[in-house]
């Protein structure tokens, strides 16, 4: 156990005003000295595929995002201008989707956020920043039932603390937050939305479909800069816990400040992007010179990872992957054809003996 949270939380209408006394007393921990802890497992897998890789790697939080955001400035202080509203030409926002979780895993969703900055409560690295704000723009990609992926743009205005106006589609009960729909047989490909001007939005799937909607201009207007764009992926159900979305490209063209992306470094450029995820170490650029990914089984507590090139005793040694991160029960690491010096090697995961 990492740890433990005793909380109280009050919300919404109706929630709990004035002051509030919470009075927690004789809290005591007990450990289980009887369990048996299986000694971890080791896989290697190759053909590795590069880019961001963003995975839904919180346990048990079956609503996490993990997302990547654009900066309110650049490393020299210059603000960044990403909104369409008031531009004097086209502005799209596209992700590209390399890899993605298809059949049997309903309700994984890809999606793309555009807030703006000045509404957001909790500020910009609130990893639930979608239903806190009150004007949010908002592109999902997710699987249905039969394998197919939709793509749905919405948007809400004035709601901050809820969702409900993004699912409304119908004109007579209240405002229309839904404003189209996409089919694809898959989600790999570049999905993009293109503002023609302050109102009017082509929508475009990976197979090239477009269909044409608009928001109205009384909520175009809230959306003027500045502006956070957001990418990154959410479970919805417990069974897609731990699966992942790989992105070869983010672009934002047309607007006051462009942004194009290809996550061909092996970090995330800290002059474009910051981490906003309930667990940041689910969020990793695979380089293009990513060989193999090493995972075992976690906690493995006591576990360090040794290299060899001839399997001969005394030969082991300490191959610096120190990069090791955990998604969701399993541990990983990423070994580059930089660190492959030998025309073999071995990995081991070794727990040494008390004092060795």
């Amino acid at each position: 156990m990492a740890g433990i949270f005793l909380k109280i939380w009050s919300g919404g209408d109706g929630g709990l005003t004035g002051t509030t006394t919470f009075w927690v007393d004789n809290v005591k921990l007990i450990a289980n000295t009887n369990v048996a802890v299986v000694p971890p497992t080791m896989a290697m897998k190759s053909k590795l595929i590069s880019g961001l890789q963003i995975a839904a790697s919180a346990s048990g939080q079956q609503y996490q995002r993990q997302s990547i955001s654009t900066l309110a400035t650049d490393l020299d202080g210059n603000a960044n201008a990403y909104s369409w509203y008031g531009s004097s030409q086209p502005v799209a926002y596209s992700m590209t989707i390399k890899k993605c979780p298809e059949t049997n895993y309903n309700g994984f969703q890809v999606h793309l956020f555009i807030i703006p900055d000045g509404t957001m409560p909790y500020g910009s690295k609130d990893t639930s920043i979608d239903w806190n704000t009150p004007h949010l723009i908002f592109l999902q990609i997710s699987i249905n039932e039969v394998g197919e992926y939709i793509g749905r743009l919405m948007y809400k205005t004035n709601q901050p603390s809820g969702n409900s106006m993004l699912w409304n589609e119908n004109p007579t009960n209240g405002a229309v937050g839904t404003l189209a729909y996409l089919t694809n047989s898959t989600a790999v490909g570049t999905w993009n939305i293109t503002f023609k001007n302050n109102t009017d939005i082509a929508f475009t799937s990976p197979s090239g479909a477009i269909t044409n909607c608009a928001i109205p201009a009384e909520a175009a207007a809230l959306f003027a800069d500045p502006v956070t764009v957001y990418y990154g992926v959410q479970p919805n159900q417990t069974a897609n816990i731990g699966l992942s979305a790989l992105f070869s490209r983010a672009q934002i063209s047309g607007a006051g400040t462009s942004l194009d992306d290809n996550f061909t470094e092996d970090a995330l450029k800290a002059n474009l992007w910051q981490i906003v995820a309930a667990d940041a170490s689910g969020i990793s650029v695979v380089p293009p010179n990513a060989a193999y990914l090493l995972t075992w089984a976690a906690p493995a507590l006591g576990f360090t990872v040794e290299a060899s090139s001839t399997l001969t005793a005394g030969s082991w040694y300490d191959p610096g992957l120190t990069n090791i991160v955990q998604v969701g029960t399993t541990k990983q690491v990423l070994v580059t054809t930089d660190s492959l010096t030998n025309a073999n090697t071995f990995y081991r995961l070794i727990k040494p003996a008390s004092g060795q």
